[in-house]
């Protein structure tokens, strides 16, 4: 129960509820639309804090958080100096990221309800994160896909609009590792590198730059990783390791021994 805290400067809290549900656009405008896409309002999947006093930056504002998959929100949802860590995003007039340094935000605690098949890696953070895949070489994905006919009365599969920009911008990461000149040619850019994991990352859990920027998961030394997850490649790689081998000729026999027959 380590979610992130949010606190949206200069805000309060009936600019940030309305009726019965979160303002979309307000939350666009502070950079949380996709963290919060599927959290609805504070009686149901969340918790508002107007505080009453100053927050991060000693600026005014109310704090926000939604609940974990288990249903839980923290036990004190507020602005306690001495007992968190609050990350501005960009110069801070918008938004900070608050955490607990004691016990600080994992994996499971940010976890989408709904989580794409892929492979489990432990990150920088030692927690263990699921990386869906999100292209393989052959085309298939793990992505929501539609069912639908086309103009021929074929049935096709089209990814879901919710996930179209994540297939499209997996061609990069399968470009990057199928070029001749791999991570060293021009088209590799680690900057680009490091906004697709944190994007492919983001499709589990509730994680975007913001988060990224405050919690570090993603490093120098696991990007690569990260990347990999998303287009399958172990499996692709250890299916062209296997077909290498059965395409090698056999071992010719010892000297001195009969096909068939144990050598001397």
């Amino acid at each position: 129960m380590s979610q992130p805290l949010y606190f949206l400067p200069n805000c309060t809290r009936a600019q940030l509820v309305t009726g019965t549900g979160l303002t979309r656009s307000l939350l666009a405008a502070r950079g949380l639309a996709d963290v919060f896409a599927d959290v609805s309002a504070p009686s149901v999947d969340c918790a508002v804090c107007e505080l009453g006093g100053r927050g991060p930056g000693d600026l005014a504002g109310t704090i926000l958080c939604y609940q974990t998959p288990d249903g839980e929100i923290p036990g004190r949802v507020g602005f306690y100096r001495a007992e968190q860590t609050w990350t501005p995003v960009g110069d801070g007039s918008l938004l900070w990221i608050g955490t607990n340094p004691a016990a600080p935000p994992t994996a499971a605690d940010m976890r989408r309800p709904r989580q794409f098949t892929g492979y489990k890696l432990t990150l920088a953070d030692t927690h263990e994160w699921l990386v869906p895949v999100i292209r393989r070489i052959d085309g298939s994905t793990e992505l929501g896909t539609d069912l639908i006919w086309d103009a021929a009365g074929r049935l096709i599969e089209p990814i879901k609009d919710r996930y179209r920009a994540y297939w499209e911008h997996s061609a990069e990461v399968l470009a990057w590792f199928t070029a001749e000149d791999g991570f060293n040619g021009a088209a590799f850019n680690k900057a680009r590198a490091l906004e697709l994991a944190v994007e492919a990352v983001g499709l589990n859990y509730r994680y975007g730059r913001a988060e990224q920027n405050a919690l570090r998961a993603i490093d120098g030394l696991n990007y690569l990783s990260v990347l990999m997850a998303t287009i399958d490649w172990p499996k692709a790689a250890a299916i062209a390791e296997a077909e290498k081998k059965s395409d090698e000729p056999p071992e010719p026999p010892p000297p001195n021994s009969t096909p068939g027959q144990p050598a001397d």
